[in-house]
């Protein structure tokens, strides 16, 4: 919700109230961690019964499981084989509005490479759009079956030490 925008429900018990409420609010795209939203006249009653005043609503936003933010940028992280950062992939990545982009990834790609997908992070209104970053990382298989682990040391015959470079 803190990325796109939405409705979220929240439940608060107003000041010198006696029992919680349940409220929709609308939080806007974009919004940064510990913004405030005002409700107005959602606040304590007014004085000799004045009309109440506004509710201050702080945000707190949850760390997701697959993508992190930093400003209005977005990144995450996309696994690749060995063979597809050698010889260079194409690889769908879904964006947190659920859009679906073809990623390329180049031949030679090494692992914590940044890829930048301009335009593509939060959307605020009135304001440019951030970036969106993928990360690649490439997976080393943990378990070789024997004939996997002669082609290895094969390969590994055939390359250069990238330490020697």
């Amino acid at each position: 919700t803190a990325v796109r925008g939405g409705q979220e429900t929240i439940r608060y018990t107003p000041p010198g109230g006696s029992s919680a409420q349940t409220i929709d609010i609308t939080i806007p795209p974009g919004i940064e961690e510990g913004g405030k939203l005002r409700l107005r006249g959602r606040g304590q009653i007014g004085l000799d019964g004045g009309s109440p005043g506004d509710l201050i609503v702080t945000v707190h936003i949850g760390k997701h499981p697959k993508y992190r933010r930093d400003g209005l940028d977005l990144s995450m992280d996309v696994p690749v084989t060995f063979a597809e950062a050698v010889f260079g992939v194409t690889v769908p990545v879904t964006l947190p509005d659920g859009e679906s982009v073809d990623l390329k990834i180049p031949a030679g790609t090494s692992s914590g490479r940044r890829l930048r997908l301009k335009g593509k992070g939060i959307h605020p209104p009135k304001k440019e759009p951030g970036d969106f970053y993928v990360t690649v990382q490439v997976s080393v298989p943990t378990v070789l079956s024997k004939r996997g682990a002669e082609l290895v040391s094969e390969l590994a015959s055939e390359l250069t030490n990238p330490r020697d470079e």
